[in-house]
């Protein structure tokens, strides 16, 4: 059995984002005219979630999770059942004493404020965020004792300002992420993604940078099986491998998992639904069919030219 209960939880809490960031895959859907999927989790679903997954991630594809209605109560639900916790926000549109009560909720919170660039320029991608208040509520968290992480995606506007930025985030002492972007972005948008050249011994610096090692087409190293890649819940209700499987529900060999047999209202536990032919069935087919007739999520993302067959036999269901 692959240990998906060892596994974090990547969590999609809802539907709603008040940001249009150019690379984000909810700005891209919206704009062919669709309907973004799904509703906001329930205190039920979450008590169910967090029977299984002793590490949740609200790190959304289609929403912010401070949008939310229960959000400040899963919190408590995680500091009760010592569930370990992390929140990627980057829409600022709650007021102040909201997040202070989010705060207070749980100070065992790891937050990850999506801050690109110098505050009063992260609008630039982060579309409509007021970066200058959520770069106030990030200090607000670390004087409360929190944990907490300023994730700085790189672009052509603020490439020049990481020096800047770095002092400020060790005068502040906030550890600050450098991430280099390889998202698809909007040719209109108005900025470009750069590649990342910096690196930093202390421990307080992290960086991410993207290999520049093509992807092949000769192999597949499907990483919800390979690695310790985090399951997802998706908006809709369901559980998926990834959370780059999350928002592919239309996918035709992917559409069994998205069944209203598998939405989590329909089961009593997670294990319930890990257990249904379903699941087992996607992996599988992940293992034993040729990568030609694989979801083209999976080979999109994990198609990094190991050998299919025999590096799969390394986990068995």
């Amino acid at each position: 059995m692959i240990p998906f209960s060892e596994r974090a939880i990547n969590i999609d809490a809802g539907f709603r984002c008040t940001l249009e960031c150019p690379g984000c895959a909810r700005t891209k859907f919206t704009r062919k005219g669709k309907k973004i999927p799904g509703k906001d989790l329930t205190i039920d679903q979450f008590d169910k979630l967090t029977d299984y997954f002793k590490r949740v991630s609200f790190c959304g594809t289609w929403s912010d999770p401070i949008f939310n209605k229960n959000l400040i109560e899963f919190l408590k639900i995680c500091k009760e059942k010592n569930i370990s916790t992390e929140i990627s926000n980057a829409a600022s549109h709650k007021p102040v004493q909201w997040y202070e009560e989010a705060f207070k909720a749980n100070k065992d919170v790891w937050w990850h404020f999506g801050i690109d660039g110098l505050p009063e320029e992260s609008h630039k991608h982060r579309k409509n965020q007021d970066g200058v208040k959520l770069f106030d509520m990030m200090l607000t968290a670390k004087y409360l004792g929190l944990n907490v992480i300023w994730q700085y995606i790189v672009f052509d506007y603020n490439e020049d300002h990481i020096e800047e930025a770095i002092k400020i985030a060790k005068m502040h002492k906030l550890k600050i992420n450098l991430i280099e972007s390889t998202r698809d972005f909007i040719p209109d948008s108005g900025i470009e993604p750069v590649e990342l050249d910096y690196e930093d011994k202390t421990g307080q610096i992290g960086w991410k940078k993207m290999s520049d090692e093509p992807r092949l087409k000769s192999g597949f190293t499907p990483k919800c099986i390979m690695s310790d890649r985090d399951v997802s819940f998706s908006s809709t209700g369901h559980i998926t491998p990834c959370c780059w499987t999350n928002i592919s529900y239309e996918e035709k060999h992917l559409e069994k998992l998205f069944s209203e047999k598998l939405h989590i209202n329909n089961n009593n536990s997670v294990q319930e639904i890990l257990d249904s032919k379903e699941w087992k069935d996607f992996f599988n087919k992940l293992r034993n069919d040729s990568i030609d007739t694989l979801p083209e999520t999976c080979v999109e993302y994990c198609n990094h030219g190991l050998n299919h067959n025999k590096e799969s036999k390394r986990i068995s269901l």
